[in-house]
């Protein structure tokens, strides 16, 4: 139990590498007799896969997988290689072969958020939208944040591959609404600010933002992590996705730029935060000018140097190209 807590705090916090070693620390002095000793293997491949040791994370979700079969969260590992390497057909196919396995939790809804993004990667566009309407939408009300953030990554993910969403941040925003003035996590702060922007009403960006402003302002909450964090990231965070949503792509470009490498501070995982570094990428392209086209390239070949399996990444390389 205190493993799996610090799992997640280092989870919410962003310490990938803490979460990774608390793991290495402690599975040593573990038998295949200590309880749970499988879901350990499955958290340590998290943490692995976090850490950007997919080969090693591949092995212990495997293994893992082969004390239980039905450990979501060794499955959900896996995804997350995956994921991170470009593996979407194969990732799919795992996916779908261990759905029975998923569980009842809200990591069902977070796993299949991952095939998902499979679907996306591979170009199925209709079958993505068709995916988010009847896979991850129905959670929203019944598993709180979590399916939340699930969703608004989701939507925000399809509009940036030409998706017509239609009306479907409407169901999505007013629930974010009612947390912007929490501000216990900089990672829900982050996505309330896709739900503002995506809202496209300049009131509900004004109040996001003024909510942003008067929780920096208010001295009493000096020294607190999800105070710290926002003062250096999550008000510019903010700003650059406003400035996105609102055509400013010069602008967002600056904002993203300034807070791109540390992102990790606002916990969840990298393929969550990759995100925003995807509207970074988008604002590059939609700029216009010899700079931005030239960033753009930049940031795809980034992206091609550790995941070269992509699919769409490869479709992003022609479009660079062509710019």
């Amino acid at each position: 139990m205190l493993l799996k807590l610090q799992n997640d705090m280092c989870y919410f916090l962003g310490f990938s590498t803490r979460m990774r070693d608390g793991c290495a620390r402690s599975i040593p002095f573990m038998t295949t007799e200590t309880p749970m000793y499988n879901f350990v293997h499955g958290m340590y491949a998290f943490a692995l896969e976090e850490s950007g040791d997919f080969i090693e994370a591949e092995e212990m979700a495997l293994k893992a997988l082969g004390m239980y079969p039905k450990d979501p969260w060794a499955i959900h590992a896996l995804s997350h290689v995956m994921e991170m390497q470009g593996r979407a057909e194969e990732n799919v196919k795992f996916l779908v072969s261990t759905k029975q396995d998923w569980g009842d939790t809200n990591l069902r809804c977070h796993i299949a958020w991952h095939q998902g993004l499979s679907h996306l990667d591979m170009g199925d566009l209709e079958l993505s939208l068709k995916h988010y309407d009847d896979v991850l939408a129905p959670n929203i009300g019944i598993l709180g944040v979590f399916a939340l953030v699930d969703c608004s990554q989701f939507l925000q993910r399809m509009e940036l591959e030409g998706i017509e969403i239609g009306s479907r941040w409407g169901a999505v925003v007013p629930e974010w609404l009612t947390h912007k003035d929490d501000h216990r996590l900089a990672f829900n702060d982050a996505h309330i600010a896709l739900a503002a922007g995506a809202s496209g009403d300049t009131k509900t960006q004004a109040q996001a933002l003024a909510a942003m402003n008067q929780f920096l302002e208010d001295k009493s909450h000096l020294g607190e992590t999800s105070h710290s964090v926002a003062l250096v990231i999550g008000k510019r965070l903010l700003e650059g996705i406003l400035d996105y949503r609102n055509g400013k792509y010069k602008e967002a470009v600056i904002a993203l730029l300034s807070v791109r490498y540390k992102l990790h501070a606002l916990g969840g995982s990298v393929a969550q935060r990759d995100v925003f570094s995807r509207v970074l990428l988008h604002c590059a392209m939609a700029a216009g000018d010899d700079y931005h086209k030239t960033l753009a390239t930049q940031l795809v070949y980034e992206r091609v140097a550790t995941q070269s399996k992509s699919s769409k990444l490869r479709r992003l390389q022609k479009e660079v190209i062509q710019m």
